[in-house]
């Protein structure tokens, strides 16, 4: 993806830019939830995404490994 235009989502009330994912087949969920913590995936409408690397507002980018182990993501949890 090309850093612009992007796409984000809200994490804890701060932009989360997604950088780099992969789409995952057979992933059931209701959009926007967290499916797995590892790898992250979100649900989408039809799918899933596997965010690989993300940018949180105010900090650096980074891989969704370093994003986990920074911050508390659990699967069932909602990304707006």
């Amino acid at each position: 993806m090309s850093p612009w235009p992007s796409a984000y989502t809200t994490f804890s009330g701060r932009r989360l830019i997604i950088l780099e994912a992969a789409v995952t087949p057979n992933t059931e969920g209701e959009p926007g939830v967290i499916v797995s913590s590892s790898p992250l995936v979100v649900a989408t409408g039809e799918g899933g995404l596997e965010l690989r690397r993300v940018k949180i507002e105010g900090k650096n980018e980074m891989t969704a490994a370093a994003f986990l182990a920074g911050y508390r993501v659990k699967p069932g949890g909602r990304l707006v």
